[in-house]
């Protein structure tokens, strides 16, 4: 079996396991990992992933509860056909229940490229 099949597998394995983890570190707050296996990542419609390699999404967010207070980072591989080949997330913000069916969220999202910081930005 040859490295990039192995690793395929492996982390195909790997994001089977860990899909989706919410740790509660305290009565309070918990800690949600995530981490996936993609075929493509896009934003807006268009890919990230020039070169069909196999995608890797991994994020962790810090909840705490009674506030609805949240924090994260959230990282993809990424080919863009640019000196960058990483994806760095970092969000903040709040969500909490309007009523039964209803929910607020307000949250800042910073994208960082190593590499390429004339492609950061954030919203």
């Amino acid at each position: 079996m040859n490295k990039i099949a192995s690793w395929g597998l492996a982390s195909s394995l790997f994001g089977l396991s860990l899909s989706a983890h919410a740790i509660d570190l305290t009565a309070e707050t918990l800690l949600d990992i995530n981490v996936g296996l993609s075929s493509d990542y896009r934003i807006g419609g268009f890919s990230l992933d020039q070169n069909n390699a196999p995608e890797l999404l991994t994020s962790a967010t810090l909840v705490h509860k009674p506030s609805g207070m949240f924090a994260g980072v959230f990282t993809a591989n990424v080919e863009m056909g640019t000196d960058s080949n990483r994806e760095w997330d970092y969000y903040v913000g709040i969500a909490r229940p309007i009523t039964e069916n209803t929910r607020f969220s307000l949250s800042y999202v910073r994208y960082d490229y190593p590499g390429d910081s004339w492609i950061n930005f954030g919203e």
